[in-house]
């Protein structure tokens, strides 16, 4: 999980914003009074800005690898291979990571800072290709796969001074989770003796999901200007999978359509966990060095169709088949760099 090229400039920003808050030391006496902890605001407000660079094992590289190896199994039991079984799966290895990328914005009100009300939303992309592909006559290059994870969180929680430089807190968010996976490309085939095949493909998963997210966090504040902040969140969401296949070939003026629908239920459990270095150059900002941690089980009922099967029975237990090993365990990782605002109103 190596930080990209869009960390170093995160880093150029939050140097400017260090200089400035630096500079703001005539009336803000955080940096000069370290040991002294002021008093929370009666009313606060914050915004922040996350930005993360980081790996993760997404539930399409599980599910296409569990399904193609049930679809192989299931069509040499069959005595008819299908058109679509085993292309894919061998790219796909146990533990594989590939590299995400992550945006996240939040707006924070604090009460007392115990009483906290926040709206948070968080998109992870993936953009990663097969490698060279070959199977049969099909010859297949940097086939291109796009994953879109997306997260809008809504919720409350109330944090209970222990110390006076130690919080402890409960919260409870409304999660809308949805995953979008999306693949398409075009290519060309041809064999001495055989005539050309041109193949067009499309394929597209979506996975939407709610469910009330509880968690508890923890706030250890020894400085004026440092802390560290940890939180865990419990998920058990449901939701529906519905996916789309396609692919067209055409040779010699004619043309073939291959296609394969999917839909039924789905749960996501799993737990979520981010600690946060917090530097603060005055009262108003501040920057977050951290690390998030998740670590997901996703499991489905999607049951589906193709025009391949031409044996009803065959059809459905195959279907069967393939659900019961789609299974998938969603891994992620990821350095993150949060910049925060913060503007307090009236005084206890």
């Amino acid at each position: 999980m190596k930080p990209t090229c869009k960390g170093s400039s995160l880093f150029v920003v939050f140097l400017i914003f260090s200089s400035i808050a630096i500079s703001a030391k005539d009336f803000d006496t955080t940096l000069e009074k370290p040991d002294v902890l002021v008093k929370p605001d009666k009313h606060r407000i914050f915004l922040r800005a996350l930005s993360g660079d980081g790996a993760m094992i997404t539930p399409a590289q599980e599910e296409i690898r569990g399904a193609d190896n049930a679809l192989t199994i299931a069509s040499v039991a069959s005595g008819s291979p299908t058109l679509y079984a085993s292309t894919f799966g061998p790219q796909f290895q146990d533990g594989k990571t590939l590299v995400t990328s992550t945006t996240k914005f939040d707006l924070e009100y604090r009460f007392e800072d115990k009483f906290r009300f926040f709206y948070e939303t968080r998109k992870i992309s993936q953009d990663f290709a097969y490698g060279s592909v070959i199977a049969g006559a099909f010859n297949l290059r940097s086939v291109p796969v796009s994953y879109v994870d997306t997260q809008k969180r809504i919720g409350l929680g109330y944090f209970f001074p222990v110390l006076p430089m130690l919080n402890l807190g409960a919260s409870l968010r409304r999660v809308e989770l949805q995953q979008t996976t999306d693949s398409n490309f075009t290519g060309f085939s041809s064999s001495l003796g055989s005539p050309s095949i041109t193949y067009f493909s499309d394929s597209s998963q979506t996975v939407k999901m709610t469910g009330y997210v509880p968690g508890f966090g923890i706030e250890f504040k020894p400085l004026s200007w440092f802390e560290i902040h940890f939180q865990h969140l419990l998920y058990n969401l449901k939701g529906n999978d519905s996916r789309f296949d396609s692919l067209v070939l055409t040779s010699r003026g004619l043309s073939a359509v291959a296609l394969s629908l999917g839909e039924g239920g789905a749960t996501y459990k799993g737990y979520s966990q981010t600690i946060d270095f917090v530097f603060r150059y005055s009262s108003w900002f501040a920057t977050r060095w951290g690390y998030t941690k998740e670590n997901y089980l996703k499991t489905n009922n999607v049951y589906s169709f193709s025009n391949l099967d031409t044996n009803p029975a065959l059809a459905i237990g195959s279907s069967i088949f393939v659900q019961a090993l789609s299974e998938a365990n969603v891994k992620y990782g990821s350095y993150n760099l949060t910049i925060e605002f913060s503007k307090g109103f009236g005084s206890n």
